[in-house]
Parts: structure tokens; sequence; C-alpha cells
């Protein structure tokens, strides 16, 4: 895992973990040691993020392919408190 992944995935838990909105429904974001942003909600595993060749990429679980890729960290937090926030 290259430095640079890390500290992209790691920059947008930090973002993500501001909504606290996020928190308070069952939300948590974790980077594992591939530098992945894993997002779990009450236990359940909903999808990563994965920085690669300069663009955030979710990928839902259960694929193997990212469904959206963006360049902007900013357009990542806002797919993420858009599509992946469910009560």
């Amino acid at each position: 895992m290259s430095a640079d992944r890390f500290q992209h995935v790691a920059l947008l838990a930090v973002r993500l973990r501001t909504y606290g909105m996020l928190a308070e429904r069952g939300y948590e974001f974790s980077v594992n040691d591939e530098g992945d942003l894993l997002v779990c909600h009450r236990g359940h595993w909903r999808g990563m993020w994965r920085f690669s060749a300069g663009q955030f990429c979710w990928i839902v679980a259960g694929s193997r392919e990212p469904s959206y890729c963006t360049e902007e960290i900013e357009e990542a937090e806002v797919f993420s408190v858009n599509n992946i926030y469910v009560d």
C-alpha cells in the first residue's frame, strides 16, 4: 500500500466522520491494512472507497468493480452522504 493511497482515504474517513447523522445511524469508517476505507452500517459491510490512479472509487459490497469514481474528495464525500446513507 502506498502512503499516498492511505492518506487520501484517511482524509475521506475524517471528513465523513464529521457528519453526526452518519454516526447516529450506525455508520463506521475504518481504513484497512491495504489502504481501503471500509464503510459499515450497524455491523454490515456496505462497501469501500479505494484511491487508485488519482481517483476515489466506490466499490459496493459484493462487487469487485467500482460503481462510481471521481478525482475530487468533495465529490466522494457528497456521493457517500447521498448514496450510501440509509436509515
